[in-house]
């Protein structure tokens, strides 16, 4: 009291009530005097602040974990890999970075929901944390995304032992509105100090490997190697570079045609192009990883769809009826909004048949989401639009694909119908393709086809549409009339 002023006492008073409850207060003190100044005593002032302190111990935690698991968020996650890295340095020590992402989760919300989907996410954080340490971080970077730090291990193999035991728990089947569903994992890792990267960097790190192991077939563990840092420095020019043809309209359409034996030029395929300014025009493998980014797909994906569905509407109306077959990616396939845009498209070129269009679709979307891929191909068909699986024969699942998509066209890829001149297998496997698409109501186009003998001996199997070299190789729209009018068979027999 000897200041003379109100003091604030200690911040961090407890009192317990005659009930024996924890109240936490907030005191202080001021001073009693008379007239004459004389200190008689002093007034205490207590303020209960349980409420408060408890409102911010809650913001503290909101603003450093995750709502739905309780983990630790992408923040603290940050600031430990930083924290981490310093105490790793002076214990000489190996510090495992990993991100863990779950495969299939996307299809488990389409199908069940998000809040099951939730519930899912929950179970899983506490699978992975009883396999953990006590010293790990175990943190929900967003959606299914999960960051591991593995402190304080002297191998590399205890690193992947650790990883290796949560991908075996994830395989266990999730129960879920009763059922049993399956589910994988896949980790991309980095180690500190081999890896000597800043935190950001090493996050990065870690990311491009989970993307390395998800393109490897998924389920696994994938440690980050140094080329994995050029080849996203050249998949990023690569995206720049498709993203300026985009959006100075450099990204144009050429057309290769597919002929019968007995009616000739029956289609076309588009085939996307970038006119580069220095480099000329280049294909579509020159910029294949841009085509199925998530910022480009449905750009892409529309202006191919508009432009081709446009010079397809032009030919009819000069009596040129040649159904034009358009790559559709994954990504766009899949978009909810890819039928909005297909429509779209027909409507705005309404003399031109829905029966001329052809979606030609590899096995990538089926296999990221078999449903939504099966329910969107149903939905071209009953628009009047045809659906052709392309490349068959080279994918693990095409023949299951065969009997339960609903495809109208074929197109057996150009590996297997080079060499059947020569190759008693390829030959095998063309035939079987063949015969087996005929059962099945389907037409069957050969593509790769280089030369006369090619065209003569897949029409003895009852194969009558090819495309290839031989007959013509992609070009401009405003050749395709005079090429009609002067195509010749190469049919020898």
């Amino acid at each position: 009291m000897e200041e003379d002023r109100v003091v604030e006492l200690a911040n961090h008073t407890v009192l317990i009530t005659k009930e024996g409850q924890e109240r936490s207060v907030e005191d202080s003190a001021a001073p009693i005097r008379d007239r004459q100044g004389v200190l008689l005593g002093a007034v205490l002032v207590f303020r209960d602040v349980t409420e408060k302190r408890r409102l911010t111990s809650e913001l503290a935690h909101q603003a450093t974990h995750d709502a739905l698991t309780g983990l630790p968020n992408r923040v603290l996650f940050m600031d430990r890999l930083g924290h981490e890295q310093a105490q790793t340095l002076r214990r000489e020590r190996l510090l495992g970075v990993g991100l863990l992402d779950l495969d299939g989760f996307k299809q488990v919300n389409d199908r069940f929901g998000h809040a099951a989907g939730d519930v899912l996410l929950q179970e899983m954080a506490r699978r992975l944390l009883d396999e953990l340490r006590s010293g790990d971080t175990l943190a929900r970077m967003g959606g299914d995304e999960f960051g591991l730090l593995l402190p304080d291990m002297e191998r590399i193999e205890q690193v992947e032992g650790v990883c290796a035991r949560l991908l075996e728990v994830l395989r266990t089947p999730f129960q879920l509105a009763g059922e049993d569903i399956p589910l994988s994992g896949s980790v991309g890792l980095t180690s500190y100090p081999l890896d000597d990267a800043p935190p950001e960097d090493s996050l990065r790190h870690a990311d491009l490997a989970l993307y390395t192991a998800k393109a490897a077939g998924k389920d696994r563990l994938q440690w980050f190697e140094w080329p994995m840092d050029q080849l996203q420095i050249e998949r990023m020019e690569v995206y720049k570079m498709a993203e300026a043809a985009l959006n100075q309209g450099r990204l144009l359409l050429h057309y290769q045609p597919v002929v019968e034996k007995t009616n000739g030029p029956v289609a076309v395929e588009a085939l996307l192009r970038l006119d580069h300014p220095e480099r000329g025009l280049l294909p579509p493998a020159a910029f294949a990883s841009a085509l199925d980014a998530p910022r480009l797909a449905r750009r892409i994906g529309c202006l191919v769809l508009e432009s081709a569905l446009a010079q397809a509407e032009v030919w009819h109306r000069q009596e040129l009826p040649l159904r034009v077959s358009v790559n559709v990616s994954a990504y766009h396939l899949l978009d909810q909004a890819f039928l909005s845009d297909l429509q779209t498209a027909l409507d705005a070129h309404a003399d031109l048949p829905a029966s001329a269009v052809e979606i030609e679709i590899t096995e990538t979307a089926p296999l990221q989401d078999f449903a939504r891929a099966r329910e969107t191909l149903l939905a071209c068909n009953r628009l009047g639009v045809r659906i052709a699986l392309d490349d068959f024969g080279t994918g693990n699942a095409s023949l299951t694909y065969l009997q339960k998509l609903p495809a109208q066209t074929i197109k057996i890829d150009q590996s297997f119908v080079r060499n059947i001149l020569h190759d008693p297998r390829d030959h095998a496997i063309v035939a079987g393709v063949v015969t087996s698409a005929h059962l099945l109501g389907l037409q069957v186009v050969a593509e790769g086809v280089e030369t006369a003998g090619h065209a003569d001996l897949l029409t003895q199997m009852q194969c009558h549409c090819l495309q290839g070299y031989a007959i013509a190789r992609p070009m401009a729209p405003e050749l395709i009339p005079d090429w009609v009018n002067r195509y010749k068979p190469i049919f020898q027999k």
